[in-house]
């Protein structure tokens, strides 16, 4: 199959074999937009879209190319294979419901409740998307990890591209972020209590060591 093929040349960072396997105009319409391609962000794409033709998946690309961010691969595998929304209109594939502004700020929400990012190896070409338009891996139900990167971009926009994260670095930012919405008086997510052991007098100091107050869902006082 070209997707195990391609995905050997990513890990070794082989473009020169990804070009030999026919993926140059595919390179070529990634590059489109400005966000750095490089081994690790390309091996989405030749998980999911190796073994269709490579003129289909840049011409997919191409009738993206309106979207401010470089679509998901999951994104360019519904475009090829006809995946409707009716809020869609022909031609306007920018405006898919997992690429818009509201889905990606969905998509941080559930990474603050705790949800996962996904890892499987090689990735599902399968994913289901809620009324939110929050993608998820049918094999693990994880978040989809390339529209985790482009909510991740969209909330942080001009900022470097970090690496590729881990399991930890997703924790810790979804625990950051929780801390910065409890200064705005929200009470702690079951995500921010399981890390904190659950106690609710832990997750009072550590808030009061970060100046923060917050309302407990027992007593409805101001801590």
């Amino acid at each position: 199959m070209r997707s195990v093929e391609l995905l050997a040349a990513c890990e070794r960072g082989d473009e020169a074999r990804i070009e030999q396997l026919g993926w140059r105009p595919v390179l070529d319409a990634l590059r489109f937009w400005p966000k750095r391609l490089n081994g690790e962000t390309l091996t989405p794409y030749c998980s999911l879209l190796g073994d269709e033709e490579p003129a289909i998946v840049a011409a997919a690309l191409k009738a993206m190319a309106a979207s401010e961010y470089r679509p998901a691969a999951a994104a360019v595998f519904a475009h090829i294979h006809g995946a409707s929304d009716p809020a869609v209109q022909a031609g306007s594939a920018a405006t898919r419901r997992d690429h818009t502004p509201a889905a990606y700020e969905a998509v941080l929400d559930e990474v603050v409740m705790g949800a996962n990012v996904c890892d499987c190896v090689p990735r599902s070409p399968q994913v289901t998307v809620d009324r939110h338009g929050v993608l998820r891996c049918a094999e693990c139900d994880r978040l989809e990890a390339g529209q985790y990167d482009q909510a991740m971009e969209w909330a942080h926009p001009g900022e470097p591209e970090p690496p590729a994260p881990t399991a930890e670095d997703v924790q810790r930012w979804a625990r950051d972020e929780q801390l910065l919405r409890l200064r705005k008086g929200r009470q702690p997510s079951p995500f921010l209590q399981r890390v904190t052991g659950g106690d609710e007098e832990s997750i009072r100091k550590l808030a009061v060591s970060f100046g923060l107050r917050f309302e407990t869902a027992l007593d409805g006082d101001k801590r």
